[in-house]
């Protein structure tokens, strides 16, 4: 039930509307990868998910809190360089559109990471500066 009025009313607006010539289309919007109608649906969904559900009871994360901070950094470089392959995946040929996308991928991954490590050290937290990083 939560699927088909995802799909009802926020998937089909989004693609009706710049999909297969619609009204968006006709402004001269461009939506390669389907960026928009996606991601504007899975967030619309997420948010509303998340005000009806609310937020999590403290006593659950005090009982739960993160353990395995190899499994974490293991997650986040693997989806590091998934992102870096998702963006640099260019629909026509491999160019220079391609390998600057990959390029700023990485610079500003890696620029995040350096920041969050210099603010997560420099205000004294309890956790490694590595399992806050990909908590956050």
């Amino acid at each position: 039930m939560v699927s088909s009025n995802i799909e009802w009313f926020s998937y089909t607006v989004g693609a009706f509307s710049l999909w297969g010539g619609g009204f968006l289309f006709h402004w001269g919007v461009m939506d390669y990868p389907g960026g928009y109608v996606i991601h504007l649906s899975s967030g619309t969904a997420g948010f509303t998910a998340a005000y009806w559900v609310g937020p999590r009871v403290k006593k659950d994360r005090e009982r739960f809190p993160p353990n395995n901070v190899l499994l974490t950094l293991a997650g986040s470089g693997l989806l590091w360089m998934g992102w870096a392959g998702f963006n640099g995946g260019d629909p026509y040929a491999a160019n220079t559109d391609s390998s600057m996308a990959v390029l700023n991928t990485n610079i500003c991954a890696a620029t995040s990471l350096l920041v969050w490590t210099w603010l997560s050290t420099s205000f004294s937290s309890t956790n490694p500066p590595s399992a806050e990083l990909c908590r956050e």
